[in-house]
């Protein structure tokens, strides 16, 4: 990634105002933060305690591509970016079942990192969706379940709440926060 960019990267990641996002249709992490919420973190990195970003800037393919469309509100303009690689470098071998991964030993936080991740089988070559637990009983339904779709444990993932971890060769977004029943509201954040 050129220097530009990671500069770009950068100073967005120092604004509470700036959201990001990782995934797919049905399957996205999103972290953002409030203004004057506690956060930790490296140039590339933020933490807090309802979740994590991680940019990984050493891919020289990289490009960001910025664009601007019409807001919701009359008269006002959102404006996004995407980091983007070509399809042959973006490939991180997302599979397709469920499986486990062990533990999370790139974790943001430290003591995330005995904690087990398990690829949820999203099925899209360049994103492995994640969840990582301590949990046993979670941990001992979801090794009973792999080489299943994700169909076979989502209710007990629900159940549970773990970490949902997702993964790029681009970035990375941990989200602390519970994961909201159906028909219920997503919690403020990440």
């Amino acid at each position: 990634m050129n220097a530009t960019i990671a500069a770009v990267l950068e100073d967005a990641l120092g604004r509470a105002d700036a959201g990001w996002a990782l995934g797919v249709m049905g399957a996205l992490a999103e972290f953002l933060r409030d203004a004057g919420e506690p956060c930790r973190g490296t140039a590339l990195e933020r933490v807090t305690a309802r979740g994590g970003l991680r940019i990984m800037p050493d891919h020289a393919e990289a490009r960001l591509i910025a664009w601007e469309e019409p807001a919701s509100t009359p008269g006002l303009w959102r404006q996004a970016a995407a980091l983007c690689l070509p399809e042959a470098a973006a490939a991180i071998g997302g599979g397709a079942v469920l499986r486990a991964r062990g533990p999370d030993a790139e974790a943001l936080r430290p003591e995330d990192r005995a904690a087990e991740l398990f690829e949820l089988g999203v099925g899209f070559a360049h994103l492995q969706a994640m969840v990582r637990t301590d949990d046993p009983a979670l941990i001992a339904t979801l090794r009973a379940a792999e080489g299943q779709p994700f169909a076979a444990v989502g209710g007990a993932i629900l159940a549970g709440s773990p970490h949902r971890v997702f993964v790029t060769r681009l970035a990375r977004v941990e989200v602390y926060a519970p994961i909201p029943l159906p028909h219920g509201e997503s919690p403020a954040g990440p």
